[in-house]
């Protein structure tokens, strides 16, 4: 990372944690939070919000919420809510309630649960997957 250009730096940022975390989840988290905060961390904190929410879905909203990027940041939510609703609906719901997001927002999330597949009654023989 040292002599990587700027340009370069979220890709590098994301490939790191993405391979420690998997190995290393605290030390990777502790690394992250060490370098200088921006947008350049965005795509590493969105990975390693993924690895973490396996475990502990509540540091990985704290990850999601993070994110520098309005899109980006709703998305990762997004997406840790739908896993950790799966789980815990109570927990994901009330965490979610805290978050400080705007209410609009929040709605959008609860509605849209993307990252996660639902399966749809269909008739029988088929199988509808939205």
């Amino acid at each position: 990372l040292e002599n990587a250009k700027d340009e370069e730096k979220p890709r590098l940022y994301d490939q790191v944690v993405g391979q420690w975390a998997q190995a290393d989840v605290r030390a990777a988290g502790e690394w992250m939070q060490k370098q200088t905060q921006g947008p350049e961390l965005d795509n590493a904190r969105m990975t390693y919000a993924r690895v973490v929410a396996q475990k502990e879905p509540a540091a990985a909203m704290d990850w999601s919420l993070s994110i520098t990027k309005p899109e980006s940041r709703e998305a990762s939510i997004r997406q840790i809510y739908g896993m950790w609703r799966v789980r815990d609906a109570a927990a994901a719901d009330a965490s979610l309630d805290a978050s400080g997001l705007d209410p609009a927002v929040i709605q959008n999330i609860r509605e849209r649960k993307s990252g996660v597949r639902e399966e749809v009654t269909a008739p029988a023989g088929t199988l509808n997957i939205r």
